[in-house]
């Protein structure tokens, strides 16, 4: 099992090129577990599942970064919390250094603090505890969506902590610095409840002068569903349901808005599911869809409303010739029920039959032999965390290769089918409807090899898994 996501003692890549040192498993800035590099001083105190520690001062002088009062305050987002001076990388945190909380990084300022409470914010949970004042946070910080478009912790300053009240999210002003430099004519105007999160900007890709989403500043929609689409950083607005998640394939995406001058399709993202994908100026022109679609030719008559009575269907267009797309809304291109499925590295839908291998199904089907994918594909973690199917590079490994056979729940009191969880190692059993994708389920209870609950809980974006009950 790899580090993502909940998943706190994964693998991690070792020492190689690029990484001279390896890296570990670690809260990463969107408050999820992550793969963090090691450096030439954190190396050599770090012990495998134990996190590195900080290096201190001689024994005669204060205590670890975190508790220091020597340390100069930033006194802006881009001013990173104190290290030693060994380093100019900022030393990964041990646990030690936090005796009645967790670690948790902020997202706007670098290094990582202690949070007390539970729980923390991360992910899905919105209303979760994130770190106080403390050196190199002059002012603390709050729970709100962070880059990634989970949910984290986000650098108060001198100016967004003059409205900010717990529970209510701060309210930027004319003279507020920002994370990141923005125009002024792309701040948002307060929502309908007067509050507004200070939130760090990027520039997306596409042919536009600003940088707002149809989304207010707090990620919410007066109108429609908050979405991400791959490819275009910030959250948009989505109208119609179901929307484009998880296996639904044909479900709504966010039509053209600020930030989407030619709105967004349904199509399997990087994870091996279906989610919401960026159209640009060249694939627009071959992408058909339900409703039509017209590009934006300047940002000033683009406007969050006109995006939110439409509901792209998910054909995704080729974008060059050597592209061959299945039409995932028309079932005569996987014949006899099969459903569309890519495969990791391999520029090409495929088709398979059956329960196919994606999010949390390790057991799934994956596409065989045939052109364009010479040796077939196996079930196994992708990159994104979750599963998917990847190719097998030589015909000497397919027969060598034999998946787990799925674990056999007949007749067993706890529940007929096999579920996963997160960190376990084996799957137990559950009755229907299990958690799975879009699908909120049952998990294994206390059973045989199993002594503590399991719940349902988004384990990726839209993606549900059963995780341990804490």
């Amino acid at each position: 099992m790899i580090c993502a996501a909940t998943i706190s003692e994964g693998a991690c890549p070792l020492a190689q090129e690029g990484l001279p040192y390896g890296s570990y498993c670690e809260r990463v800035y969107s408050g999820v577990y992550g793969c963090k590099t090691l450096d030439s001083e954190s190396v050599k105190t770090f012990q495998p599942w134990v996190d590195p520690l900080v290096q201190t001062p001689a024994p005669t002088t204060a205590a670890p970064a975190l508790t220091t009062t020597t340390t100069p305050v930033p006194t802006t987002a881009t001013t990173t919390t104190p290290t030693t001076t060994s380093t100019t990388t900022p030393a990964p945190v041990a646990s030690s250094t936090c005796p009645n909380g967790s670690p948790m990084s902020v997202e706007g300022v670098a290094g990582v603090f202690c949070v007390q409470g539970s729980p923390v914010c991360a992910s899905d949970v919105s209303n979760g505890a994130c770190p106080d004042v403390q050196p190199g946070l002059p002012y603390g910080s709050y729970c709100g969506r962070v880059a990634s478009g989970v949910f984290g912790c986000k650098v108060l300053d001198a100016n967004s902590v003059k409205t900010y009240q717990p529970g209510v999210t701060p309210q930027p002003t004319s003279t507020a610095a920002s994370l990141t430099p923005v125009p002024t004519a792309a701040v948002p105007q307060p929502t309908s409840s007067g509050s507004s999160f200070p939130i760090t900007r990027t520039q997306t890709p596409a042919p536009t002068t600003t940088t707002v989403s149809a989304a207010s500043s707090d990620g919410t929609c007066a109108e429609g569903s908050p979405m991400s689409v791959e490819g275009v950083v910030g959250i948009f607005c989505v109208s119609g349901s179901p929307v484009c998640a998880s296996d639904v394939s044909n479900g709504a995406c966010p039509d053209v808005q600020p930030g989407l001058p030619y709105g967004s399709y349904c199509g399997r993202v990087a994870s091996g599911v279906f989610g919401c994908k960026v159209l640009d100026v060249d694939s627009v022109k071959t992408f058909q869809s339900a409703f039509p679609v017209t590009p934006v030719p300047t940002p000033a008559t683009t406007t969050a409303s006109s995006s939110l009575g439409s509901t792209l269907s998910l054909t995704p267009a080729p974008t060059t010739a050597t592209t061959t797309v299945i039409s995932t809304n028309a079932n005569s291109d996987c014949p006899n029920g099969g459903s569309p499925m890519s495969v990791e590295g391999v520029k090409k839908i495929f088709c398979v039959t059956g329960i196919a291998c994606a999010a949390d199904i390790a057991n799934g089907n994956c596409p065989g032999p045939q052109d364009d994918l010479q040796f077939g594909s196996y079930c196994a973690i992708v990159r994104m965390g979750v599963y998917g199917c990847r190719p097998y590079v030589d015909v000497t490994k397919q027969p060598g290769f034999n998946l787990p056979a799925p674990f056999d729940c007949t007749g067993n009191p706890a529940g007929s089918t096999p579920v996963s969880i997160v960190g376990a190692s084996r799957d137990f059993c559950a009755n229907e409807p299990i958690c799975s994708g879009s699908r909120y389920g049952n998990c294994p209870g206390i059973q045989d090899g199993l002594d503590q609950d399991s719940v349902c809980s988004l384990i990726s974006y839209n993606v549900h898994g059963c995780i341990f009950k804490h």
